[in-house]
């Protein structure tokens, strides 16, 4: 396939900030795009059972509540998700339904390896061992072509991962995609290539890696995802005639890892036009095989001519980044679409698109109070607002503050920042009126330069919670005493060298020779 360069929905480029690039995409997406719309958006953090933080958030129009996990939304049941959860029953239900997947057998913790290695030589390779209650690809093998190979896997997944209950069914040959469902029908589909690097007749591999880690830094969804040198890595190395050192020839594409997870370093295309009715049919009869399941990913193996698929995992809560920032193809709403689904009263509302907010703060005052729950204030209409962006100079820790101050009394929103104590900059939105006084206000205490922007507008300082003391202040009075605490950590470094060198030319100049 022919890469091109993708197209993103405009409202969501360069609105996600970088803390919902840490796996929190589509929370993040779905929260904005039901508070963009004039929905109440409320946060609250719960413990795992493994004790890990987990951020929760619901959405409200004053009716209708619904609470989202990621991607999963209230009406999937907990039955669903425990089917899902568990590819072993997955199957089952897939096989009760007429649903195609792979041939296999699930073995139990109370089985042996050397049982579960007896019905691989059996069954015949290739085959792929995956256990059944992990997520992102983790103990996933595939394509296991010898007994010798198999036996590793087995080591691997079931002793030094500890994930003993496993799979082990027919390798598919085909390409995997993920097919997101929603109430009976297809809403896109990506294809997940196997992590690649292509050469440029200069390069080695491991450099053409480094220099694409440092492009899917630009694609928020693949922003903490760079390719590992992991054991898929080095797996992939042994069984291929390149290593690291090796140069491709311009144009050549060498495949470093033959899992595709997105994860584990693979590229997600979008190929929602490329499949046949048939294989959309085989994704919505997979949903429709779990009770209590509106709404899924699917991920399938489809033959090279893009006619059939077989069904190798159902996930309740699968990722949306790969449909909002494929690395080729077009982007699809999913966000929206299931926005749509859960309040569809609120389909054809008006959408605050130049605004956003930052999650950064949110999570880190939902983390430090517990349960306590964090309201996102109502995004601000755009009827009647412009955007402006300001440069100051002169006296700029006083402004950035008199900023600040400014933005709560006059209700405007945006971002401040202070680039190395050097610059201070605003990007604010508000009536002309409320901008004039801002500016007006800020000539009397030095140089301002202000002049209209397209940029979108974090709203930052437009959030509360319902706690006593208030944990969004002592979050954002902890960020301003850190950040003063690093400037004259700065200065205090800065006149050290300073004297270090002074000490040293004196010695030079006038010490005993």
């Amino acid at each position: 396939m022919k890469q091109t360069k993708p197209v993103w929905l405009p409202h969501l480029t360069d609105a996600v900030p970088l803390a919902a690039k840490d796996k929190k995409i589509s929370l993040y997406t779905i929260a904005l795009e039901g508070w963009r719309r004039g929905l109440e958006l409320t946060f609250w953090s719960i413990r795992g059972e493994d004790g890990e933080f987990q951020l929760r958030y619901q959405l409200s129009d004053g009716s209708n509540v619904h609470q989202f996990q990621g991607s999963k939304g209230d009406r999937i049941t907990d039955e669903a998700e425990a089917i899902c959860d568990d590819k072993s029953r997955t199957n089952e239900a897939m096989r009760a339904h007429g649903v195609p997947v792979p041939h296999g057998k699930t073995f139990t913790e109370a089985a042996t390896d050397e049982a579960v290695i007896a019905y691989a030589k059996d069954k015949g390779f290739p085959l792929v061992l995956k256990p059944t209650n992990a997520s992102g690809g983790k103990g996933v093998i595939v394509n296991i072509r010898d007994e010798a190979s198999f036996q590793k896997a087995v080591t691997y997944v079931r002793q030094e991962l500890g994930l003993k209950h496993v799979i082990v069914e027919q390798f598919v040959e085909g390409e995997e995609c993920r097919v997101m469902v929603l109430d009976g029908k297809v809403l896109g589909a990506v294809q997940r290539r196997p992590a690649s690097v292509t050469g440029d007749g200069k390069r080695s591999i491991a450099k053409l890696i480094e220099q694409k880690n440092e492009d899917r830094r630009e694609v928020p969804h693949l922003y903490h995802r760079p390719i590992k040198l992991d054991r898929h890595f080095y797996t992939t190395m042994h069984a291929s005639d390149w290593t690291l050192r090796t140069v491709p020839k311009a144009g050549e594409t060498i495949v470093v890892k033959r899992v595709s997870n997105i994860s584990a370093g693979g590229d997600p295309v979008d190929v929602t036009d490329l499949l046949s009715e048939k294989i959309k049919e085989t994704a919505i009869r997979a949903a429709e095989a779990v009770p209590g399941l509106p709404h899924c990913g699917v991920d399938l193996m489809v033959d090279p001519d893009w006619k059939e698929a077989v069904v190798i995992e159902v996930n309740t809560k699968p990722g949306l980044g790969s449909h909002l920032f494929p690395i080729t193809g077009t982007s699809r709403d999913v966000p929206r679409a299931l926005i749509d689904f859960y309040f569809p009263a609120s389909a054809n509302a008006p959408r605050s698109d130049h605004v956003y907010f930052d999650l950064g703060p949110i999570e880190a005052a939902v983390k430090a109070a517990g349960a306590s729950r964090i309201t996102v204030a109502p995004a601000p209409k755009q009827t009647g607002t412009i955007q402006q962006s300001f440069t100051c100079e002169g006296a700029l820790k006083q402004q950035k503050h008199q900023l600040e101050r400014l933005m709560k009394e006059l209700t405007l929103y945006g971002t401040v920042s202070l680039l190395k104590n050097k610059t201070l900059t605003a990007t604010l939105l508000g009536t002309p009126e409320d901008l004039q006084a801002v500016k007006q206000r800020l000539k009397e205490s030095g140089t301002v330069t202000a002049e209209e922007s397209s940029r979108m507008i974090a709203a930052e300082f437009v959030w509360h919670d319902d706690t006593r003391p208030s944990f969004v202040e002592a979050y954002i009075k902890r960020r301003q005493l850190l950040e003063e605490w690093k400037l004259e950590e700065k200065a205090a470094a800065r006149t050290a060298r300073e004297a270090s060198g002074i000490r040293t030319r004196l010695k030079t100049r006038f010490g005993r020779r």
